[in-house]
């Protein structure tokens, strides 16, 4: 299932969560002192002496929360106070208290309201419940929730990240780790239509990996002592508390009235009606198939979706992830089709490129690190010589990679809704079906 997994990948987090993007969740006001400088400002505990019980019981008064003895000539050579994973078995309740107290002191540095800050929680079932499968038996140690959310409703649709923290750094907790959050991903990609990518991080003794899951696979950054680099456990605190859905892996494409879906494509607003299929894998097209509903008076009240079902007019989207080296695209083949009128084929009313920020959705932009452009020399078949720009792998460990996937993401929308194909009332109907199909 994971076929393009790259670790020690160099910069992803600060790609993720880059000053920019943290700058623009804070608010921060233009020509402001570097922003990790006001981060580590905002933590920094130039007077070291705070026991760490202060901490854990959620004292976020105390002045600072990193002890550094030479904080005033600018290193980083301390340790965080009340993260002590290995001296506690409540390893899950420290980390989830100290992100928070983290947060907390980031908020009133920039003076952000409390109810826009996500929580770090490990407070709730032991089995969250929401997925469709039926596969609940699984929980993450801390869980990323929005401030608003009742911990005791939680289930996998309401996790916006999450940690795996063990007090153990060896083969085994590291291995374990890493599978529990290959499965967190797929619950939340599985519960959470249109989620685009899935971040978090595992938290073994004082050694944190952050990973980014999406269509193509896993990217795992370079591992890193939290105390010794502690502007990259901050950076990552901060992205997850304050950053917007955009840059969780959210669609920005979709948009919420009330409790309903929205969405507006070519021009034309849509009402989500009900999602027909969810792809259950991570990698993949990632198809998911949903009911729309054209609006034709945005102003008019909001409707239950469900009740606008088999509304005639309805059209159908596919949102999918398709692959870049693909030759005879969806969307070229039913304009082809179209053209010829054919009978019995969908009719496609529009297709659209999806972009984030005016750039095209694509799983390319988190590893456009691991290949360079390099000057080669070649002959042609005339014999003359010449330099050309080829892509070649950065480093040798990815050089097993034959290819480099990557994925592009689409929306279609589709004129005609038909009826399942388990509605047939005799096998007459599901033949001729099957004959239309492959006609």
């Amino acid at each position: 299932m994971y076929r393009n997994n790259f670790s020690d990948v160099p910069g992803l987090i600060e790609s993720k969560f880059s000053d920019a993007i943290l700058e623009n969740a804070l608010n921060a006001r233009e020509g402001e002192e570097h922003i990790m400088s006001t981060l580590m400002d905002a933590v920094l505990e130039p007077d070291a002496g705070k026991s760490s019980a202060e901490v854990r019981e959620g004292d976020t008064s105390l002045r600072g929360l990193y002890s550094s003895p030479n904080a005033e000539n600018g290193e980083r050579n301390g340790r965080w106070i009340g993260l002590e994973l290995a001296a506690s078995e409540k390893h899950a309740s420290i980390t989830s208290m100290f992100f928070n107290a983290v947060a907390e002191r980031v908020r009133n540095k920039f003076n952000i309201a409390k109810d826009c800050v996500r929580v770090f929680s490990n407070k709730r079932p032991k089995k969250l419940h929401g997925d469709k499968n039926g596969r609940c038996s699984r929980k993450p140690d801390v869980a990323v929730l929005d401030a608003s959310k009742e911990e005791k409703g939680v289930d996998w649709g309401d996790i916006r990240g999450c940690f795996e923290v063990k007090i153990n750094n060896n083969n085994y907790s590291r291995a374990e780790a890493h599978k529990q959050i290959r499965q967190h991903a797929c619950m939340i990609f599985n519960s959470q239509p249109g989620r685009r990518f899935v971040l978090s991080a595992t938290l073994l003794d004082e050694q944190m990996v952050f990973i980014v899951h999406d269509r193509v696979g896993e990217l795992a950054s370079e591992e890193f002592n939290i105390h010794e680099e502690p502007e990259k456990l901050v950076r990552i605190v901060v992205g997850f508390a304050f950053c917007t859905e955009k840059n969780l892996g959210y669609d920005p494409s979709y948009y919420m009235r009330g409790d309903e879906t929205f969405i507006t494509l070519d021009g034309q607003e849509y009402q989500v009606v009900r999602d027909i299929y969810v792809d259950s894998s991570i990698c993949g097209r990632g198809t998911l198939v949903r009911e729309l509903y054209p609006v034709h008076d945005s102003s008019a009240p909001v409707v239950a979706g469900h009740t606008l079902i088999g509304r005639k007019g309805n059209c159908v989207l596919k949102d999918v992830w398709v692959d870049k080296s693909r030759k005879g695209k969806e969307w070229d083949l039913l304009e082809e089709f179209e053209k010829k009128d054919f009978e019995g084929v969908v009719k496609m009313k529009s297709h659209e490129e999806v972009k984030i920020d005016g750039k095209l959705d694509t799983t390319g932009t988190d590893r456009a690190v691991f290949q360079e452009l390099v000057d080669e020399e070649y002959v042609d078949e005339h014999g003359k010589k010449g330099k050309r720009k080829v892509e070649r792998w950065r480093t040798r460990k990815w050089k097993h990679f034959k290819d480099l996937e990557e994925r592009e993401h689409h929306f279609l929308v589709l004129k005609t809704l038909g009826q399942p194909l388990e509605s047939f009332r005799s096998r007459r109907e599901l033949i001729s079906a099957f004959r239309d199909i492959f006609k």
